[in-house]
């Protein structure tokens, strides 16, 4: 009997050993993966991600968990249900937000530390060990390069793009196929702009195109050549066409391609070019025989250009000197920061919106209140105590009164300052929304929480086109581990689990928010007698509890504007103001002076009762600072601040309050008084620069604009472009003077003059132009000048020349 114990329990170990082995081989996945675009992705960018799993083992449930880390100042999980079949090939499609030169340079980075399986779920932690012999590193395009995706029929008839050109660097070139196209926005991330011609979108799954639109609204480049038939083949983005066609022409000579004379330009009679209306909001920037040839607008906080033609037409895509004429567009229409700089962009984004987000008024102490009650018991109690317990005689008694009135002390101010959170959790939403002309909004927006216990929270956010991701707290780089917040994301909502929070502590995130239904603000306002006088017509969802009108560095109150109602605007203006300028960047601190200002993240509140108008000021330096508006237009602004969430956040744990702050803006066009004479100068203009030339050319910081009058440059050559207010039809404009003034500094200044196509030197350091003034001026209303800067290894700070034009505007 002895014996037979003893075997039993013997062949019992002999069980456990080999059963768990057993189980772990029915459970086997291999994998694989295709990076972006043939391996390639933008650092720091979305990119689509193909995940292909084999099972070699039994049919099997859970979650594919893949980590993220965009940025220094954000990193998660992203979570997709998967169910495995046994012996089955499952291709998943998912869109991953980025991986920033910290994932990058982490040589312990492999596919482990980058997607796991869990068996079950992720909330069970049983995972499956994926078998793969890839490599795990994407290859990344280079920083300083535009990448430009280009859908068409016939992909080689844009072989030409390879050749051309944006800020002297050549354009990474990528022929994409239907497959290659994401079904979430964020996967269109690692374009910059993309292309489509001659191909018919509307075969693609009503997803991508949707995700593609999507993309646009978010700050997109969208580039398309025209066909007959365009707005049918576009799809879902049909209402994105500024063209609407009805006929067709061609002409042997187009000048728009070439000025050059000498030039030996084949015959463009086989180029054919579709006429009709055109969208009254898009700005046309080529034109020829009296045709609109290439025009753009904006859509979102994103924009659309549409040349008039098919441009992998033969006739073009064969001559020579076409790529040429794309530098020229892309560097006139395309407005993208390369060099990491949109990269790093979206890192101070997103940690000046968790700033913002994370500010709750519970945060601040009452500083006041505490103290009281510490003077009260250090100077009042305890004298107080001893002297009446020698009155009654009973100072025995104090051994068990003063730690008794200390706790209760201790109590009471704990209580005082800490009512807030005990109550429960609170949560916290901001976002920053653009209106276009349709009443759809696009911006960006953040989420958070301030826990008032500790363990998992789990949030549920919506609309589901808000695309919000954790932010990382300490900015460290975790690889994946189920601590890190993970991102379930359906169509309605997005939920957000943050795992193991500990008690009173804040839990963010941010994203994108590519499209809202907000109405739209309608306007007839008018400038007569030196006063801004007309109307504001409300279909808002929203009330604006504060709203101005933001105009060159002035802003202008414009009180409460509710939803549905009609506003009388009647303000006093300066004698100077024409109201018909774009918002500088600097125009916060007009709307809010002495409030304290975060630049870079930095600083805060000085107290609770500044709380609001510092959480206003920062939202309206982020708009202007990132360009999160309609900037194209170049018009005035309307801008307003609702606490009417515009975000939705529930959560399975008790909640005592939710605040929320949009700040909401919208294009206003103005009846200016410009008939008569005028005079402008640089302050009243839209400037811009760019780069031409130079290997190592490179733009580090745009004073202008900020309004100051420098930019820092490394060598090479630059273009600055002063633009005219859109309003100023050019047509009406004549120019009698124009005067450059020239600071002393380590930089050769020309002028481009449009007649000669040449850019001329300006040798004084005060130039005037008062003979044939208007060939300086563009057709676009724009004044162009160049400047070289040699001394790569001296001071990088240029003076920027200042301008003032005078001049008659006829109606």
């Amino acid at each position: 009997m002895k014996l037979s114990s003893k075997v039993f329990a013997f062949i019992l170990l002999i069980f456990a050993i080999i059963i768990p082995q057993q189980v772990a081989a029915d459970e086997k996945i291999d994998i694989s993966f295709q990076y972006g675009i043939d391996g390639k992705v933008q650092m720091g960018k979305g990119f689509p991600l193909e995940i292909t799993l084999t099972n070699q083992g039994t049919d099997i449930t859970g979650d594919l968990v893949i980590f993220a880390n965009p940025n220094y100042r954000t990193q998660g999980n992203i979570v997709v249900p998967v169910e495995l079949p046994q012996g089955e090939e499952k291709t998943v499609r998912v869109s991953v937000p980025g991986h920033g030169d910290n994932f990058y340079h982490n040589q312990q980075s492999n596919k482990d530390s980058f997607i796991r399986f869990y068996k079950g779920g992720w909330e069970e932690g049983d995972e499956v060990k994926l078998s793969s012999d890839k490599t795990f590193r994407p290859g990344y395009f280079p920083e300083n390069r535009l990448v430009l995706g280009a859908l068409s029929d016939s992909p080689d008839s844009l072989n030409y793009l390879k050749l051309t050109k944006y800020n002297a660097e050549s354009v990474e070139f990528i022929s994409l196929e239907e497959t290659d196209l994401p079904e979430d926005s964020t996967g269109f991330e690692m374009f910059d702009v993309l292309l489509i011609n001659d191909y018919n979108l509307s075969t693609i799954s009503l997803e991508k195109q949707k995700a593609l639109k999507n993309w646009v609204r978010s700050g997109g480049h969208l580039m398309f050549g025209s066909t007959p038939g365009l707005t049918q083949q576009l799809g879902e983005l049909g209402d994105l066409s500024l063209l609407h066609i009805n006929d067709q022409t061609s002409f042997d000579e187009l000048n728009i391609f070439s000025k050059n004379e000498n030039e030996n330009k084949p015959s463009f009679s086989n180029v054919e070019i579709m006429t009709g209306d055109i969208d009254d909001k898009a700005k046309v920037y080529y034109s020829d025989h009296s045709l609109p040839m290439v025009m753009n607008k904006s859509f979102g906080i994103g924009e659309v250009t549409q040349f008039a033609f098919n441009v992998g037409s033969q006739t073009l895509s064969s001559w020579d000197s076409y790529p040429l004429f794309w530098r020229d567009v892309l560097q006139k229409t395309v407005d993208t920061d390369i060099h990491g700089q949109q990269r790093y962009m979206m890192e101070e984004l997103s940690f000046q919106l968790g700033n913002i987000v994370n500010a709750f008024p519970s945060s601040f102490l009452p500083l006041t209140a505490l103290i009281v009650l510490f003077i009260v018991y250090l100077i009042l109690l305890i004298p107080g105590l001893y002297f009446l317990l020698k009155k009654l005689d009973k100072r025995e008694s104090s051994w068990w009164i003063i730690p008794s009135v200390a706790i209760i002390t201790s109590v009471a101010i704990f209580l005082v300052g800490a009512k807030d959170r005990i109550a429960g959790s609170q949560t916290s939403d901001v976002s920053i929304l653009s209106i276009d002309d349709t009443g759809t909004a696009s911006g960006y927006g953040a989420v958070s929480v301030l826990t008032n216990s500790g363990g998992d929270y789990a949030l549920n956010v919506s609309p589901g086109g808000f695309n919000p991701f954790p932010l990382n707290n300490d900015s460290s780089y975790n690889e994946l581990n189920l601590n890190n917040a993970m991102i379930e994301k359906g169509q309605e909502q997005t939920k957000l689990t943050f795992n193991d929070v500990e008690y009173w502590s804040i839990r963010s995130a941010a994203g994108d928010i590519p499209s809202i239904d907000t109405g739209k603000l309608s306007t007839e306002l008018k400038i007569e007698n030196q006063q801004l006088i007309g109307t504001i017509n409300s279909s808002l969802s929203v009330d604006l509890e504060e709203a101005f009108l933001l105009t060159g560095t002035k802003a202008y109150s414009l009180g409460e504007i509710k939803a549905g109602s009609t506003v009388e605007v009647s303000a006093e203006l300066n004698k100077s103001d024409t109201l018909i300028s774009a918002p500088r960047q600097n125009i916060a601190s007009s709307i809010f002076p002495g409030v304290s200002n975060s630049v870079y993240g930095q600083g805060g509140p000085d107290s609770k009762e500044s709380l609001d108008d510092w959480k206003k000021q920062e939202l309206l330096n982020m708009m202007m600072s990132y360009e999160i508006h309609q900037k194209n237009l170049n018009q005035p602004l309307l801008a307003g601040f609702s606490t009417d969430s515009m975000i939705a956040i529930e959560m399975d744990k008790k909640q005592s309050n939710s605040a929320s702050l949009t700040l909401i803006t919208q294009a206003v066009e103005i009846n200016p008084s410009l008939e008569g004479d005028f005079t402008l100068t640089d302050k009243n203009l839209q400037t811009d620069i760019s780069i031409l030339e130079g290997a190592n050319a490179n733009i580090f910081h745009n004073g202008m604009q900020q309004g100051e009058n420098f930019v820092a440059v490394e060598a090479g050559k630059y273009k600055l472009t002063y633009q005219l207010p859109d309003q100023m039809e050019m047509d009406k404009v004549s120019v009698n003077k124009l005067q450059v003034k020239l600071s002393q500094g380590n930089a050769a200044f020309s002028i481009f003059n449009t007649e000669k196509e040449e850019f001329m030197p300006l040798e004084d350091s005060t130039i005037t132009f008062e003979e044939n003034t208007n060939e300086f001026l563009s057709a676009d209303g724009s004044i162009v000048l160049s400047f070289e800067k040699s001394d790569g290894m001296g001071n990088p700070e240029v003076r920027i020349p200042a301008i003032s034009l005078e001049g008659e505007y006829k109606k």
